[in-house]
Protein backbone atom coordinates (compact mmCIF):
# COMPACT_ATOMS: atom_id res chain seq x y z
CA UNK A 1 0.00 0.00 0.00
CA UNK A 2 1.49 3.32 -0.84
CA UNK A 3 1.23 6.24 1.40
CA UNK A 4 -0.85 9.16 0.38
CA UNK A 5 2.59 11.42 1.22
CA UNK A 6 4.49 9.25 -1.25
CA UNK A 7 2.11 10.06 -4.15
CA UNK A 8 2.11 13.87 -3.20
CA UNK A 9 6.29 14.09 -3.30
CA UNK A 10 7.48 14.73 -6.71
CA UNK A 11 10.25 11.47 -7.49
CA UNK A 12 13.36 12.21 -8.86
CA UNK A 13 13.19 10.57 -12.25
CA UNK A 14 16.34 10.32 -14.24
CA UNK A 15 15.39 8.60 -18.01
CA UNK A 16 18.13 5.87 -19.68
CA UNK A 17 17.66 4.56 -22.83
CA UNK A 18 19.70 1.93 -25.42
CA UNK A 19 21.30 3.30 -28.63
CA UNK A 20 18.85 4.93 -31.09
CA UNK A 21 16.21 5.98 -28.83
CA UNK A 22 17.15 9.16 -28.00
CA UNK A 23 14.27 11.00 -29.38
CA UNK A 24 11.92 9.32 -27.78
CA UNK A 25 13.92 9.01 -23.78
CA UNK A 26 13.60 13.03 -24.54
CA UNK A 27 10.25 13.14 -24.89
CA UNK A 28 9.33 11.27 -22.73
CA UNK A 29 11.79 13.10 -20.20
CA UNK A 30 10.04 16.46 -21.08
CA UNK A 31 6.98 15.28 -20.21
CA UNK A 32 7.56 14.16 -16.78
CA UNK A 33 7.00 16.26 -13.96
CA UNK A 34 10.29 19.03 -12.46
CA UNK A 35 13.60 18.55 -14.46
CA UNK A 36 14.23 15.59 -15.92
CA UNK A 37 17.80 14.62 -16.87
CA UNK A 38 18.20 11.98 -20.24
CA UNK A 39 21.10 10.55 -19.24
CA UNK A 40 23.13 8.42 -22.12
CA UNK A 41 25.38 8.86 -25.12
CA UNK A 42 26.54 6.17 -27.20
CA UNK A 43 29.89 8.13 -28.67
CA UNK A 44 33.13 8.04 -26.91
CA UNK A 45 33.28 11.47 -25.70
CA UNK A 46 30.43 11.62 -22.62
CA UNK A 47 29.82 15.15 -21.15
CA UNK A 48 29.19 15.71 -17.67
CA UNK A 49 25.30 15.11 -18.23
CA UNK A 50 26.46 11.60 -19.41
CA UNK A 51 24.68 8.87 -17.47
CA UNK A 52 25.34 5.77 -19.25
CA UNK A 53 27.85 5.49 -21.60
CA UNK A 54 27.79 2.32 -23.97
CA UNK A 55 31.09 1.63 -24.60
CA UNK A 56 33.03 -1.09 -26.52
CA UNK A 57 35.99 -2.86 -26.15
CA UNK A 58 38.29 -2.66 -29.71
CA UNK A 59 36.31 -5.87 -30.27
CA UNK A 60 32.60 -4.72 -30.01
CA UNK A 61 32.58 -6.29 -26.82
CA UNK A 62 30.49 -4.26 -24.24
CA UNK A 63 32.49 -1.74 -22.04
CA UNK A 64 29.46 -0.19 -20.43
CA UNK A 65 29.99 2.82 -17.66
CA UNK A 66 27.24 4.21 -15.81
CA UNK A 67 27.58 7.71 -13.72
CA UNK A 68 27.06 7.37 -10.05
CA UNK A 69 24.73 9.80 -9.00
CA UNK A 70 22.65 9.98 -11.70
CA UNK A 71 21.02 6.64 -10.91
CA UNK A 72 21.66 6.07 -7.29
CA UNK A 73 18.43 6.00 -5.66
CA UNK A 74 16.45 7.66 -8.53
CA UNK A 75 13.50 6.52 -10.08
CA UNK A 76 14.91 5.51 -13.25
CA UNK A 77 13.26 5.08 -15.97
CA UNK A 78 15.05 2.56 -18.53
CA UNK A 79 13.76 2.69 -22.56
CA UNK A 80 14.76 -0.56 -24.21
CA UNK A 81 15.46 -0.61 -27.81
CA UNK A 82 14.39 -4.03 -30.02
CA UNK A 83 17.53 -3.89 -31.51
CA UNK A 84 19.02 -7.68 -30.87
CA UNK A 85 22.53 -5.89 -31.12
CA UNK A 86 22.37 -4.40 -28.21
CA UNK A 87 20.25 -6.87 -26.51
CA UNK A 88 23.02 -8.39 -24.05
CA UNK A 89 23.97 -5.25 -23.29
CA UNK A 90 20.62 -3.73 -22.20
CA UNK A 91 20.17 -6.83 -20.03
CA UNK A 92 23.10 -6.41 -18.40
CA UNK A 93 22.25 -2.51 -17.81
CA UNK A 94 18.80 -3.59 -16.47
CA UNK A 95 20.25 -6.02 -14.12
CA UNK A 96 23.13 -3.88 -12.71
CA UNK A 97 20.44 -1.25 -11.89
CA UNK A 98 18.97 -3.37 -9.41
CA UNK A 99 22.01 -3.81 -6.93
CA UNK A 100 25.63 -2.34 -7.57
CA UNK A 101 28.92 -2.12 -5.98
CA UNK A 102 30.65 1.29 -5.64
CA UNK A 103 34.02 1.34 -4.18
CA UNK A 104 35.33 3.51 -1.73
CA UNK A 105 37.26 6.17 -2.72
CA UNK A 106 40.71 5.68 -2.04
CA UNK A 107 44.13 6.78 -3.52
CA UNK A 108 45.98 3.52 -3.49
CA UNK A 109 43.00 1.78 -5.30
CA UNK A 110 42.97 4.14 -7.98
CA UNK A 111 47.06 3.37 -8.88
CA UNK A 112 45.66 0.25 -10.20
CA UNK A 113 44.04 -2.00 -7.42
CA UNK A 114 40.07 -1.08 -7.93
CA UNK A 115 39.64 -4.97 -8.09
CA UNK A 116 40.74 -5.20 -4.30
CA UNK A 117 37.74 -3.35 -3.25
CA UNK A 118 35.56 -5.62 -3.06
CA UNK A 119 38.08 -8.56 -1.16
CA UNK A 120 38.39 -6.02 1.18
CA UNK A 121 35.10 -5.40 1.92
CA UNK A 122 35.50 -1.61 1.13
CA UNK A 123 32.54 -0.62 -0.94
CA UNK A 124 29.30 0.13 -0.47
CA UNK A 125 26.39 -1.35 -2.23
CA UNK A 126 23.90 0.71 -3.77
CA UNK A 127 20.77 0.81 -6.09
CA UNK A 128 18.55 3.14 -8.17
CA UNK A 129 15.60 3.62 -5.73
CA UNK A 130 12.95 2.34 -8.28
CA UNK A 131 13.03 1.22 -11.94
CA UNK A 132 10.62 1.03 -14.67
CA UNK A 133 11.30 -0.59 -17.85
CA UNK A 134 9.66 0.24 -20.97
CA UNK A 135 9.85 -1.58 -24.18
CA UNK A 136 7.90 0.05 -27.03
CA UNK A 137 8.19 -2.93 -29.69
CA UNK A 138 8.51 -6.01 -27.86
CA UNK A 139 10.09 -7.76 -30.88
CA UNK A 140 9.79 -11.27 -29.29
CA UNK A 141 5.69 -10.85 -29.24
CA UNK A 142 5.38 -12.64 -32.46
CA UNK A 143 5.70 -15.77 -31.59
CA UNK A 144 3.49 -16.37 -28.57
CA UNK A 145 2.31 -19.92 -29.16
CA UNK A 146 3.70 -23.48 -29.01
CA UNK A 147 2.06 -25.29 -32.09
CA UNK A 148 3.14 -28.78 -33.65
CA UNK A 149 4.60 -28.48 -37.06
CA UNK A 150 5.89 -31.23 -39.16
CA UNK A 151 8.29 -30.74 -43.11
CA UNK A 152 6.35 -31.90 -46.27
CA UNK A 153 7.92 -33.44 -49.17
CA UNK A 154 8.04 -30.71 -51.05
CA UNK A 155 9.81 -28.75 -47.57
CA UNK A 156 7.72 -26.20 -46.61
CA UNK A 157 6.36 -26.30 -42.94
CA UNK A 158 2.87 -27.41 -42.08
CA UNK A 159 0.97 -26.66 -39.07
CA UNK A 160 -2.02 -29.02 -39.95
CA UNK A 161 -0.99 -32.33 -38.73
CA UNK A 162 -2.10 -33.35 -34.99
CA UNK A 163 0.98 -35.39 -34.69
CA UNK A 164 3.95 -32.62 -36.09
CA UNK A 165 7.17 -33.82 -34.76
CA UNK A 166 8.38 -30.18 -34.46
CA UNK A 167 7.61 -27.26 -32.04
CA UNK A 168 7.53 -23.71 -31.95
CA UNK A 169 9.73 -21.89 -29.12
CA UNK A 170 7.43 -19.14 -27.61
CA UNK A 171 9.81 -16.49 -27.57
CA UNK A 172 7.62 -13.87 -26.24
CA UNK A 173 7.58 -16.17 -22.56
CA UNK A 174 11.13 -16.89 -23.57
CA UNK A 175 12.03 -13.18 -23.16
CA UNK A 176 10.13 -12.33 -20.44
CA UNK A 177 11.52 -15.12 -18.57
CA UNK A 178 15.04 -13.12 -18.99
CA UNK A 179 13.41 -9.51 -18.35
CA UNK A 180 12.23 -11.54 -15.00
CA UNK A 181 15.85 -12.27 -13.88
CA UNK A 182 17.46 -11.93 -10.49
CA UNK A 183 20.13 -9.27 -9.82
CA UNK A 184 23.68 -10.17 -9.13
CA UNK A 185 23.81 -11.54 -5.81
CA UNK A 186 23.91 -8.76 -2.84
CA UNK A 187 22.75 -7.73 0.74
CA UNK A 188 20.71 -4.91 0.02
CA UNK A 189 17.71 -5.23 -0.80
CA UNK A 190 16.31 -4.95 -4.75
CA UNK A 191 14.79 -2.05 -5.72
CA UNK A 192 11.23 -2.53 -6.90
CA UNK A 193 10.35 -2.31 -10.68
CA UNK A 194 7.47 -2.50 -12.91
CA UNK A 195 7.02 -3.18 -16.81
CA UNK A 196 5.28 -1.68 -20.01
CA UNK A 197 4.98 -3.02 -22.72
CA UNK A 198 2.92 -1.47 -25.98
CA UNK A 199 -0.21 -2.93 -27.96
CA UNK A 200 0.92 -6.63 -27.42
CA UNK A 201 -0.26 -8.86 -30.09
CA UNK A 202 -1.50 -11.81 -27.31
CA UNK A 203 -1.05 -10.92 -23.62
CA UNK A 204 -2.71 -13.83 -21.73
CA UNK A 205 0.70 -15.94 -21.63
CA UNK A 206 2.91 -13.64 -21.44
CA UNK A 207 1.47 -12.22 -18.48
CA UNK A 208 0.81 -15.70 -16.86
CA UNK A 209 4.84 -15.50 -17.18
CA UNK A 210 5.39 -12.24 -15.72
CA UNK A 211 3.63 -12.43 -12.86
CA UNK A 212 5.21 -15.95 -12.00
CA UNK A 213 8.30 -15.26 -11.77
CA UNK A 214 6.83 -12.62 -8.67
CA UNK A 215 9.75 -10.56 -9.77
CA UNK A 216 7.53 -7.05 -10.95
CA UNK A 217 5.30 -4.33 -8.81
CA UNK A 218 2.49 -3.62 -11.40
CA UNK A 219 -0.43 -3.22 -9.88
CA UNK A 220 -2.41 -5.59 -10.93
CA UNK A 221 -5.23 -5.21 -13.50
CA UNK A 222 -7.81 -7.39 -15.52
CA UNK A 223 -7.09 -6.91 -19.03
CA UNK A 224 -9.82 -3.44 -19.95
CA UNK A 225 -10.39 -4.19 -24.23
CA UNK A 226 -11.61 -0.65 -24.28
CA UNK A 227 -8.15 0.84 -23.39
CA UNK A 228 -6.22 -1.90 -24.03
CA UNK A 229 -4.73 -1.89 -20.99
CA UNK A 230 -3.47 -4.64 -18.04
CA UNK A 231 -0.66 -5.06 -15.95
CA UNK A 232 1.96 -4.94 -18.12
CA UNK A 233 0.08 -3.14 -20.87
CA UNK A 234 -1.23 -0.13 -23.05
CA UNK A 235 -2.04 0.76 -25.97
CA UNK A 236 -0.80 3.09 -28.68
CA UNK A 237 -3.94 2.31 -30.54
CA UNK A 238 -6.14 3.95 -28.01
CA UNK A 239 -4.07 6.93 -27.91
CA UNK A 240 -4.35 7.29 -31.87
CA UNK A 241 -8.36 6.41 -31.62
CA UNK A 242 -8.50 10.10 -29.52
CA UNK A 243 -6.04 12.04 -30.22
CA UNK A 244 -6.17 11.48 -33.86
CA UNK A 245 -8.87 10.16 -35.34
CA UNK A 246 -11.58 11.24 -33.53
CA UNK A 247 -10.56 14.69 -34.71
CA UNK A 248 -10.90 13.81 -38.51
CA UNK A 249 -14.28 12.21 -38.15
CA UNK A 250 -16.71 14.30 -39.70
CA UNK A 251 -20.03 11.71 -40.14
CA UNK A 252 -19.73 8.52 -37.94
CA UNK A 253 -22.35 6.92 -39.88
CA UNK A 254 -19.80 6.50 -42.72
CA UNK A 255 -16.59 6.26 -40.64
CA UNK A 256 -15.79 2.63 -41.04
CA UNK A 257 -12.62 0.58 -38.90
CA UNK A 258 -11.63 -2.77 -40.86
CA UNK A 259 -8.97 -5.30 -39.06
CA UNK A 260 -7.50 -7.86 -41.51
CA UNK A 261 -8.42 -10.71 -39.45
CA UNK A 262 -10.57 -11.63 -36.55
CA UNK A 263 -7.62 -11.55 -34.08
CA UNK A 264 -7.26 -7.86 -34.36
CA UNK A 265 -11.09 -6.92 -34.28
CA UNK A 266 -10.83 -9.54 -30.86
CA UNK A 267 -8.31 -6.85 -29.33
CA UNK A 268 -9.47 -3.69 -30.44
CA UNK A 269 -13.16 -3.66 -31.56
CA UNK A 270 -14.44 -2.27 -28.23
CA UNK A 271 -11.46 -0.28 -28.28
CA UNK A 272 -12.90 1.43 -31.36
CA UNK A 273 -16.65 2.01 -29.83
CA UNK A 274 -15.09 3.64 -26.34
CA UNK A 275 -12.22 5.67 -27.78
CA UNK A 276 -14.69 7.40 -30.47
CA UNK A 277 -17.21 7.80 -28.01
CA UNK A 278 -19.51 5.08 -28.79
CA UNK A 279 -20.91 7.12 -31.80
CA UNK A 280 -20.26 4.22 -34.38
CA UNK A 281 -22.22 1.02 -34.89
CA UNK A 282 -20.81 -2.19 -34.69
CA UNK A 283 -21.71 -2.82 -38.43
CA UNK A 284 -19.07 -0.07 -39.37
CA UNK A 285 -16.42 -2.26 -37.05
CA UNK A 286 -15.75 -4.88 -39.44
CA UNK A 287 -13.13 -7.55 -40.00
CA UNK A 288 -11.68 -9.60 -43.56
CA UNK A 289 -11.50 -13.37 -42.95
CA UNK A 290 -7.99 -14.92 -42.78
CA UNK A 291 -6.38 -18.04 -43.33
CA UNK A 292 -3.22 -19.34 -42.79
CA UNK A 293 -1.38 -22.58 -43.42
CA UNK A 294 2.28 -22.87 -43.15
CA UNK A 295 3.91 -19.00 -43.77
CA UNK A 296 1.04 -18.99 -46.73
CA UNK A 297 -2.20 -16.33 -46.24
CA UNK A 298 -4.85 -16.00 -47.47
CA UNK A 299 -7.41 -12.42 -47.37
CA UNK A 300 -11.12 -13.59 -48.16
CA UNK A 301 -13.10 -11.37 -50.10
CA UNK A 302 -15.97 -10.57 -47.55
CA UNK A 303 -16.13 -8.82 -44.59
CA UNK A 304 -18.17 -9.63 -40.95
CA UNK A 305 -18.94 -7.53 -37.84
CA UNK A 306 -20.31 -8.67 -34.53
CA UNK A 307 -23.86 -7.83 -33.56
CA UNK A 308 -25.03 -6.40 -30.38
CA UNK A 309 -25.79 -9.95 -29.41
CA UNK A 310 -22.15 -10.95 -29.98
CA UNK A 311 -23.06 -12.90 -32.87
CA UNK A 312 -20.93 -12.92 -35.99
CA UNK A 313 -22.29 -11.29 -39.41
CA UNK A 314 -21.44 -11.30 -42.80
CA UNK A 315 -22.23 -8.43 -44.50
CA UNK A 316 -22.92 -7.26 -48.22
CA UNK A 317 -23.34 -3.30 -47.79
CA UNK A 318 -21.22 -1.38 -49.73
CA UNK A 319 -19.03 1.43 -48.51
CA UNK A 320 -21.16 4.44 -49.71
CA UNK A 321 -19.58 7.38 -51.55
CA UNK A 322 -17.52 9.49 -49.27
CA UNK A 323 -16.86 6.78 -46.84
CA UNK A 324 -13.85 7.37 -44.25
CA UNK A 325 -12.44 3.49 -43.85
CA UNK A 326 -9.63 2.64 -41.49
CA UNK A 327 -7.65 -0.48 -41.84
CA UNK A 328 -5.34 -0.93 -38.28
CA UNK A 329 -3.51 -3.80 -36.88
CA UNK A 330 -0.63 -4.10 -33.97
CA UNK A 331 2.07 -4.18 -36.28
CA UNK A 332 2.95 -5.13 -40.19
CA UNK A 333 6.07 -6.38 -41.73
CA UNK A 334 5.94 -5.96 -45.41
CA UNK A 335 2.55 -4.06 -45.57
CA UNK A 336 1.09 -6.71 -47.99
CA UNK A 337 -2.25 -7.35 -45.62
CA UNK A 338 -2.88 -3.73 -44.90
CA UNK A 339 -2.17 -3.56 -48.71
CA UNK A 340 -4.69 -6.51 -49.22
CA UNK A 341 -7.05 -5.03 -46.93
CA UNK A 342 -7.27 -1.39 -48.95
CA UNK A 343 -8.05 -3.58 -52.25
CA UNK A 344 -10.67 -5.54 -50.98
CA UNK A 345 -12.26 -2.52 -48.98
CA UNK A 346 -11.93 -0.57 -52.56
CA UNK A 347 -13.37 -3.25 -54.63
CA UNK A 348 -16.86 -2.86 -52.14
CA UNK A 349 -17.11 0.68 -53.07
CA UNK A 350 -20.60 1.99 -54.15
CA UNK A 351 -20.17 2.10 -57.95
CA UNK A 352 -18.74 5.77 -58.61
CA UNK A 353 -18.01 6.41 -55.51
CA UNK A 354 -15.47 8.06 -53.87
CA UNK A 355 -13.22 6.62 -50.66
CA UNK A 356 -10.63 7.50 -48.61
CA UNK A 357 -8.49 4.76 -47.13
CA UNK A 358 -5.87 4.74 -44.40
CA UNK A 359 -4.14 2.47 -42.32
CA UNK A 360 -2.34 2.32 -39.05
CA UNK A 361 -0.12 -0.22 -37.38
CA UNK A 362 1.40 0.63 -33.50
CA UNK A 363 4.52 -1.10 -34.50
CA UNK A 364 5.98 -0.02 -38.36
CA UNK A 365 8.33 -3.18 -38.39
CA UNK A 366 9.48 -3.44 -41.74
CA UNK A 367 11.54 -6.99 -41.42
CA UNK A 368 14.00 -3.95 -40.10
CA UNK A 369 15.09 -3.05 -43.58
CA UNK A 370 15.34 -0.06 -45.31
CA UNK A 371 14.97 -1.62 -48.75
CA UNK A 372 11.68 -2.52 -47.52
CA UNK A 373 10.54 0.19 -46.33
CA UNK A 374 11.24 1.80 -49.53
CA UNK A 375 9.37 -0.57 -51.13
CA UNK A 376 6.51 0.28 -49.14
CA UNK A 377 6.74 3.93 -49.28
CA UNK A 378 7.01 2.94 -53.43
CA UNK A 379 3.40 1.70 -53.18
CA UNK A 380 2.15 4.37 -50.90
CA UNK A 381 2.56 6.71 -53.55
CA UNK A 382 1.85 4.80 -57.04
CA UNK A 383 -0.67 5.45 -58.91
CA UNK A 384 -2.91 3.00 -58.46
CA UNK A 385 -2.07 2.93 -54.55
CA UNK A 386 -4.85 1.67 -52.56
CA UNK A 387 -4.12 3.81 -49.38
CA UNK A 388 -4.85 7.23 -48.92
CA UNK A 389 -2.85 7.45 -46.19
CA UNK A 390 -0.30 5.30 -43.15
CA UNK A 391 -0.06 5.94 -39.88
CA UNK A 392 2.13 4.38 -37.16
CA UNK A 393 3.75 5.28 -33.93
CA UNK A 394 7.41 5.82 -33.04
CA UNK A 395 8.00 2.66 -30.93
CA UNK A 396 10.66 1.30 -33.42
CA UNK A 397 12.94 4.72 -34.34
CA UNK A 398 15.46 3.35 -36.73
CA UNK A 399 12.67 2.43 -39.02
CA UNK A 400 10.39 4.90 -38.70
CA UNK A 401 13.66 7.51 -39.46
CA UNK A 402 13.41 5.73 -42.46
CA UNK A 403 10.05 6.01 -43.24
CA UNK A 404 10.19 9.74 -42.49
CA UNK A 405 13.37 10.64 -44.65
CA UNK A 406 12.01 7.91 -47.40
CA UNK A 407 8.32 10.06 -47.48
CA UNK A 408 10.22 13.59 -46.90
CA UNK A 409 12.22 13.26 -50.21
CA UNK A 410 8.78 12.62 -51.89
CA UNK A 411 7.16 15.44 -50.48
CA UNK A 412 10.15 17.74 -51.12
CA UNK A 413 9.14 16.75 -54.65
CA UNK A 414 6.21 18.32 -54.10
CA UNK A 415 4.18 15.08 -53.78
CA UNK A 416 1.64 14.90 -50.76
CA UNK A 417 2.65 13.28 -47.22
CA UNK A 418 1.17 10.16 -47.06
CA UNK A 419 2.99 8.95 -44.04
CA UNK A 420 2.59 10.33 -40.56
CA UNK A 421 4.37 9.52 -36.80
CA UNK A 422 2.43 9.25 -33.69
CA UNK A 423 4.84 10.02 -31.13
CA UNK A 424 4.41 8.02 -28.02
CA UNK A 425 6.70 9.99 -25.58
CA UNK A 426 3.23 11.67 -24.20
CA UNK A 427 1.54 8.46 -23.27
CA UNK A 428 4.58 7.03 -21.96
CA UNK A 429 4.99 9.72 -19.64
CA UNK A 430 1.53 9.67 -18.63
CA UNK A 431 1.91 6.29 -17.77
CA UNK A 432 4.92 6.30 -15.41
CA UNK A 433 3.83 9.72 -13.33
CA UNK A 434 0.66 7.63 -12.95
CA UNK A 435 1.88 4.64 -11.71
CA UNK A 436 4.32 5.68 -8.88
CA UNK A 437 6.93 3.27 -7.25
CA UNK A 438 7.89 3.48 -3.63
CA UNK A 439 9.97 1.08 -1.74
CA UNK A 440 7.38 -0.91 0.07
CA UNK A 441 6.16 -2.25 -3.84
CA UNK A 442 9.36 -3.91 -4.11
CA UNK A 443 9.15 -7.87 -4.56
Amino acid sequence: TRRSSDLTRPAEYAVLHAPKLESLAQDIASQLEGTVPVLCTSGLLPTSQTGLCWDAFPSGDPNIKVRIDTVRDKHVVLVMNHDTMHLFEQMAVLLFLHRFNVPHADAEYARGAWKRSVCDGRYDEASVASLTVIVPWYRHCQMERTSRWTLTAQNKWDNGKPDGEFLDVPTAQSFAAMLSSLPIPGHRPAPPQQLLLIDIHEYDDLEITLDSSHRWANRKRPYDFDRGSGTYFASAFEHFLKHVLHGRLTDVATSFVVFPDKGAHRRFYTMVRTALGGEIALSNILWIEKSRVGADIVQAEHFLYLDEQQATRPTDARFPDGARVLIADDFTNSGGTLLGAAKIVRGHCTPGGQLHVSAYVSHFVATYDRAKVAAFVGKLYAADAPLDEFHCSDSIPTVVKWLTEEVDARVGAGAPRKAHVMPLGAMLAAWVQANPLQPEDRK
